[in-house]
């Protein structure tokens, strides 16, 4: 309980380290009534499990039959494969929680390289929260456009860039077959100074979309390089129609004309899926009423007042909103990473810890099996066997608990590294693997010296020393 409590301080200070405003004030690790009662439960728990109901069962038992199961020359059947369950199932156990942890760790820093790999220099981004009272679709709209114009008439602003993530939403090519290709795509509403350059893609074909499309006009779709050579492989994308399956976009979801194939780039959806496909549809074609407003400033060197510059511009179109958050993207970013760097130190740390005591147990388990089998050895050696038929011999018993264990935790870790696969890449699993293998070598490398070790002390007994051990 002394150590939990000073790790809980420990990390009350890595995280004001990381950002002293970004956990309230009552938010504060400690060891409180709930830890000391988990505590005195677990200890009560061990126990009970290890003391009491042994002996309960010992003194209420049938006498006769506990010696005939366990005598001098044998360990009992039932004890004996107690031990051997419990070693199975520590090593099954140790073995998920290794790939747990090594996939969870992976998996943050490939996402942590992906938020840093955004170019944020400069960047604010703010979400004015309208009133779906006093604005509709198109007065929403109107809304992001005055804004729009008026910020890119400020001498401070690079650029504006209006976007909405739909998220992986299905999309449909239109085709003389019966069956359209279907394909997921990270789907982006936008609407921004004539090009995408803040979205970090370039124009390969076509063109990019209007500012602000016509509402009225033809619906359009600009698709990236990876989604156009899903649907049309060889062929030019442009004046090719596609479906974007989303309630968000058009009541009636119309058949979208591409007039425009862009480069792959960074998306949110690389999180998640090796899937670089996207699609971005023009903001005043779609029934998005809430959109992410980016604004870059020309002058990095001044955050808080090109802040309150964004904060003015809404306010001066929506006074009913009294306040407006902007966010810093970059300082987002880096203290977003930081978390991440610090919740996998955090989780790796108990880890290896909870690592440590399971090897200890198994360790311990295991040394006793050979201990308490110092008759049979020696029982063993006096009937003829040699030394090395009985190492092979117990050395092949460990190593089945240890193959038992890891088969077990196989058929439970191979679908979910079918599906990391599937969904963030070989990447994330072949990564894993590294500090895996290491691990399970150390493990299997404590099993086999909880085996030789004491094995080797009994083999220098004499046969007769062996059978009167108590």
């Amino acid at each position: 309980i002394l150590l939990a409590g000073t790790i809980m301080e420990l990390v009350n200070i890595l995280f004001d380290s990381v950002d002293e405003q970004g956990m309230a004030f009552w938010q504060v690790f400690k060891v409180d009534i709930s830890t000391l009662i988990g505590a005195l439960t677990m200890v009560v728990i061990t126990v009970v499990l290890t003391s009491v109901i042994p002996s309960w069962r010992i003194i209420n038992g049938d006498f006769n039959a506990a010696m005939r199961d366990g005598t001098r020359g044998a360990r009992g059947l039932t004890p004996g494969r107690f031990n051997r369950g419990l070693v199975v199932v520590s090593i099954t156990i140790i073995t998920l929680l290794l790939f747990l942890v090594a996939t969870a760790g992976t998996y943050v820093f490939m996402a942590r390289d992906t938020f840093l790999s955004l170019n944020t220099d400069g960047l604010m981004v703010t979400q004015p929260l309208l009133d779906a009272d006093r604005y509709d679709v198109d007065q929403a709209h109107d809304f992001y456009r005055s804004l729009h114009d008026n910020l890119l008439q400020n001498p401070a602003v690079d650029s504006v860039y209006i976007a909405s993530f739909l998220g992986n939403t299905g999309i449909v090519s239109e085709g003389t077959s019966m069956t359209p290709g279907v394909e997921l795509a990270q789907v982006i509403t936008y609407s921004s100074a004539g090009n995408l350059g803040d979205a970090g893609v370039s124009l390969l074909e076509g063109r990019m979309l209007d500012v602000f499309e016509n509402p009225d006009g033809t619906p359009t779709i600009v698709v990236s390089r990876s989604l156009a050579q899903q649907f049309w492989p060889g062929e030019s994308a442009l004046g090719q129609r596609v479906r974007v399956n989303s309630n968000l976009t058009q009541d009636s979801n119309p058949w979208r004309e591409v007039v425009g194939v862009v480069s792959d780039s960074v998306t949110p959806a690389e999180l998640v899926s090796t899937n670089n496909n996207a699609a971005y549809l023009p903001l005043t074609q779609t029934g998005i009423r809430v959109a992410n407003v980016q604004v870059r400033a020309r002058d990095t060197s001044q955050p808080e007042i090109f802040s309150a510059l964004i904060s003015r511009a809404v306010l001066d179109l929506a006074p009913e909103l009294r306040s407006v958050r902007v966010v810093d993207v970059q300082q987002q970013r880096d203290s977003l990473s930081s978390a991440l760097v610090l919740g996998v130190n955090i989780s790796g740390a108990a880890a290896a810890f909870a690592f440590l005591v399971a090897i200890a147990g198994i360790f311990g388990l295991t040394q006793n099996f050979i201990l308490a089998s110092t008759q049979e050895i020696g029982t063993r050696r006096a009937l003829g066997a040699s030394d090395n038929l009985i190492r092979r011999t117990f050395l092949r018993r460990g190593g089945k608990q240890a193959v038992i264990g890891l088969v077990i935790s196989l058929i439970v870790i191979l679908p979910m590294a079918w599906v990391g696969i599937a969904t963030v890449g070989m990447e994330l699993v072949s990564v894993t693997f590294v500090p895996i293998l290491g691990a399970l070598t150390f493990l299997y490398g404590a099993i086999l010296l909880a085996i030789y070790h004491p094995l080797r002390k009994i083999l220098h007994l004499e046969p007769s020393e062996a059978l009167r051990y108590e």
